[in-house]
């Protein structure tokens, strides 16, 4: 049953509640009187309440992740074109579309276009149209916003819900959207004073499975810890614990978990886990890449609670629990972008700035002040608007000026014009900084004015940097998770840790970085301890140095040079990607360097633990061939 305080709401298409195994979302019933759901995570376009499914006398059998679109905050003129309601429409049908393969119950709200309103007497919530008894829709249609004089939908992030009543009315669904003589508000239509919205928004809504176990708990699984020291039979929300059913809780209790623990001891239990450890990194970056490359946007909020892992309830294919668990990328992160030229997205902001200790020391946000911009050529676009190149002048630039977008007001022939600018930071000298403009569209009059002088000068103009950032976040972020997996354990400091490391690597020359690791590990003994495979954490009798002596140093080599490669401090970094990889739909072969990486080390450590029949049975037909011949 639900805790105490908390209630089921379920979803209803029509008037009759609905019977049998039934969707539901939960709603506490707070101290000062006025219910909320529980909430897992908020992303920027999307909030995640937490739901279960109800038998037919209101028993929980499962619980789940509930999914339902959101609006991103407005933001300050020019900034960026994502925060629109066409490209939030798009950007959640990419989310709906990678949601789709992992959706535990499909059902009519998917496909919502109109708020859900919760009754409180009754526990259900319906669609405005079954309350109302009359057909209502999130207005799309540009055409009835202007002649009902209200602004357009694609191009802001108002929206109004059209009632198809005689005549026909629009309420308000968004905080300070204009109204008039055509709209009406929600609590007049339904006589309420305050309804209470599962989808404010008026968006669809999805239902997914809230996976068994979290990331940190799973890592104290693959340590040696016990199941129910580090699971405990519970999944901690924001409600508390809520507890596995008895019959799931037994299966797990009685499973297979390692391959080896038995047959080899400790040492067996080393290797094992080395090889568990490594298929995590490996799914942890199969998941981003997976994500980023549906959604077309990096995550850039990456921590633990990123992650959930998918534990069977038995064990599948003859082989342990742990061997099969799945790991699920399931939040979908805070990035919004801030598009360059034809439409490709030039970065991305953090949407919302709360950081862990897995957020990069990379700041994204607004810088603004007044300088003097010197104009050295402006060129006329043929499909209309202009280009300038010039310089900015300015004492210092900020911290990550090279991932920043430049934006300045020049005020010409009495027009105020906003540039966008990219910075050749490289190229800057005595306080002055070249910038080449994106097309900034015009008047003619203000065209013909800038093309037709060599030089303008601006002493006075209002500029702002726009600080973004990519994948490379993202990849830091990875390289955090990867030092917790590897080096460091739950009580240790993941961000000194990885700054060892990096310290580390900045005394290795260029070139052969993984040789320079393992020579360094062989011959320096303070190496060894710091950075060592001794560094694998695990419960029980089992000391660093037997871990040492199982698991190979080349091994171990290759996985702290993909560490390294994560924090794109070295020219063989993974943060390479080419700028347009989220605009064409190809983020996901930014990864492919890690991903050949992380799949040749999990067979090679694979190949400690279980034979690789297959290159076994390519010697012996090159043996056979070879006797064969008679030589």
């Amino acid at each position: 049953m639900l805790p105490e305080g908390h209630r089921a709401i379920c979803l209803a298409a029509g008037e009759d509640t609905p019977i049998g195994v039934r969707v539901a979302v939960i709603l506490a019933d707070r101290d000062e009187g006025v219910p909320s759901f529980s909430v897992l995570r908020e992303g920027i376009d999307c909030r995640v309440l937490l739901g279960c499914l109800l038998d037919g006398v209101g028993g929980v059998l499962d619980w789940c992740e509930v999914w339902v679109q959101a609006l991103p905050p407005a933001t300050p003129e020019g900034l960026p074109a994502l925060l629109m309601n066409c490209a939030a429409d798009a950007s959640w049908r990419r989310l709906r579309e990678r949601l789709l393969a992992d959706t535990m119950v499909h059902g009519w709200w998917e496909e919502l276009s109109e708020p859900l309103v919760v009754d409180l007497l009754t526990d259900v919530a319906r669609p405005t149209s079954v309350v109302l008894g009359c057909p209502c829709a999130v207005e799309t249609d540009e055409a009835r916003l202007a002649d009902a004089g209200l602004p357009p939908y694609g191009t802001t992030l108002t929206r109004y819900l059209r009632v198809e009543e005689a005549p026909p009315v629009w309420i308000p669904l968004t905080e300070g959207a204009p109204t008039g003589a055509a709209t009406t508000t929600l609590s007049d239509v339904l006589e309420l004073p305050s309804p209470l919205l599962l989808n404010p928004a008026g968006g669809g809504v999805l239902v997914r499975r809230l996976e068994s176990c979290d990331l940190r708990g799973y890592l104290q699984l693959l340590e040696g810890t016990s199941l129910s020291d580090a699971y405990g039979g519970e999944r901690t929300t924001e409600l508390g614990a809520l507890p596995i059913a008895e019959e799931q809780w037994r299966r797990l209790a009685l499973s297979d978990w390692h391959y080896l623990a038995g047959s080899r001891g400790a040492a067996g239990r080393a290797v094992e886990t080395f090889h568990l450890k490594v298929r995590l990194l490996h799914g942890l970056a199969d998941a981003l890449r997976d994500t980023i490359e549906a959604l077309r946007q990096p995550i850039l909020n990456l921590s633990p609670d990123s992650f959930r892992v998918a534990l069977p309830v038995s064990a599948e294919g003859g082989l342990p629990m742990l061997w099969n668990a799945g790991i699920r990328l399931v939040d979908r992160g805070v990035p919004v972008a801030v598009e360059g030229e034809d439409g490709t997205p030039f970065g991305f902001l953090r949407g919302a700035n709360v950081d862990t200790a897995y957020s990069p020391a990379i700041a994204t946000g607004r810088h603004a002040g007044r300088g003097r911009i010197r104009l050295h050529k402006a060129v006329a676009e043929a499909a209309g608007g202009v280009r300038v190149n010039g310089h900015l002048a300015i004492r210092e630039l900020p911290v990550h000026a090279d991932h920043a977008l430049l934006r300045f007001r020049l005020e010409v022939e009495g027009v105020p014009l906003w540039f966008r600018a990219t910075l050749d930071t490289a190229t800057s000298v005595e306080g002055e900084c070249p910038f080449t403009s994106f097309t900034c569209p015009a008047p003619a009059t203000a065209i013909e004015a800038l093309v037709a002088e060599k030089y303008l000068d601006f002493p006075d103009a209002h500029y702002e940097f726009v600080n973004v950032t990519d994948l490379g976040y993202d990849l830091i972020s990875l390289g955090l998770l990867g030092t917790r997996v590897f080096l460091c354990g739950p009580e240790q400091s993941v961000r000194e840790r990885a700054q060892d490391l990096r310290t580390f690597a900045s005394s290795l020359e260029e070139g052969q970085l993984v040789p320079q690791i393992v020579a360094a590990l062989r011959q320096d003994a303070a190496v060894a301890s710091r950075f060592g495979p001794g560094c694998l954490a695990m419960a029980g009798d089992v000391s660093p140095e037997e871990v040492a002596s199982v698991v190979p140093i080349d091994q171990w080599g290759q996985l702290l040079g993909v560490l390294i490669r994560l924090f794109g401090d070295r020219p063989e970094s993974y943060h390479r990607p080419p700028r347009d990889g989220f605009s064409n739909g190809k983020a996901g072969m930014m990864l492919q360097r890690l991903l050949a990486d992380l799949r040749a080390l999990t067979l090679a450590s694979r190949g400690l633990i279980v034979p690789d029949w297959e290159a076994n049975a390519e010697i012996q037909s090159l043996l056979d061939d070879f006797a064969s011949s008679g030589s």
